[in-house]
C-alpha cells in the first residue's frame, strides 16, 4: 500500500469522525453524554478510513479479478 493511499484514508476517516460527532451530538441529544457520541464517531471514522484503505489496496483488486473469472 502506498503512503499516499494511507494518508487519504486517514484524512477521510478524520473528516468522517468530525461530521459524525457533530451530527450525533446535535440530532440524537447526546450532547450531555460526550463519551457515547465520541465512541460512535470514532467507530464510524475508523470504519470508513479502513474501508477506504481496503478498497484502495491490491488485495481488493485481486479479489475482484478472481470473482470475474
Amino acid at each position: 500500500m502506498e503512503i499516499r493511499s494511507s494518508l487519504v484514508g486517514l484524512s477521510i476517516g478524520v473528516c468522517t469522525f468530525a461530521l459524525t460527532w457533530a451530527t450525533v451530538r446535535h440530532f440524537t441529544g447526546l450532547a450531555e453524554e460526550h463519551g457515547l457520541a465520541l465512541t460512535i464517531a470514532i467507530g464510524i471514522g475508523v470504519l470508513v478510513g479502513v474501508g477506504y484503505a481496503v478498497l484502495e489496496s491490491s488485495l481488493f483488486d485481486m479479489w475482484l479479478r478472481r470473482r470475474q473469472k
